[in-house]
């Protein structure tokens, strides 16, 4: 994943949904985690979209955040010293599924 891709809003929303992915002691970063983090976002767009469709983005933060505890965990004896958070296949589909900033015409993607 090239995260010149995307926009410093995007970017931040992938490490924070990574750090939380971690916290968690979840075995992968699945698209709960980076919604979770798109929706705990008070000033991105994904909030005022939310709230635009008549939803309140704290409900769907706390749906998400149930689904996010049914993930799989991982305990001590699951860490080895350089273990990395792996993505699931659809988070890799989407992080994949940007545009090249370096096309013409293209932007990066933004949240």
């Amino acid at each position: 994943m090239n995260p010149n891709r995307f926009t410093e809003k995007a970017q931040e929303a992938i490490v924070t949904a990574q750090q939380e992915t971690t916290r968690r002691n979840n075995a992968q970063f699945d698209l709960e985690h980076l919604l979770w983090a798109l929706l705990s976002q008070g000033d991105g767009i994904v909030p005022q979209i939310v709230l635009k469709l008549e939803r309140d983005p704290r409900t769907i933060l706390r749906e998400v955040q149930g689904a996010e505890g049914t993930a799989a965990t991982l305990t001590a004896a699951d860490y080895a010293p350089a273990l990395a958070v792996a993505l699931t296949p659809a988070s890799t589909m989407v992080t994949r599924r940007t545009v090249s900033p370096e096309q013409p015409g293209n932007r990066p993607i933004d949240t």
